[in-house]
């Protein structure tokens, strides 16, 4: 279980470019609708917890957030 950020799809379109311009041989490349950014790994979690968890996370509120990779 995890908690991530999704990029727009524009990000995603660029991402995608910016993937296939590397050189062949660098690893394996992940499918672009599977791209985000974790931001916290939770593990395994039960199916008593993971209601719960779900739950709490609905009620959480995110503004937008503007990121950078270099």
């Amino acid at each position: 279980m995890f908690f991530a950020a999704l990029p727009e799809p524009g990000t995603l379109r660029q991402l995608e470019m910016g993937l296939k311009s590397l050189p062949a041989g660098l690893g394996r490349a992940v499918p672009v609708d599977n791209l985000h950014m974790t931001l916290a790994f939770v593990g395994a979690v039960s199916d008593e917890r993971l209601g719960c968890l779900c739950e709490k996370a609905s009620r959480v509120f995110a503004p937008d957030l503007a990121m950078g990779l270099e």
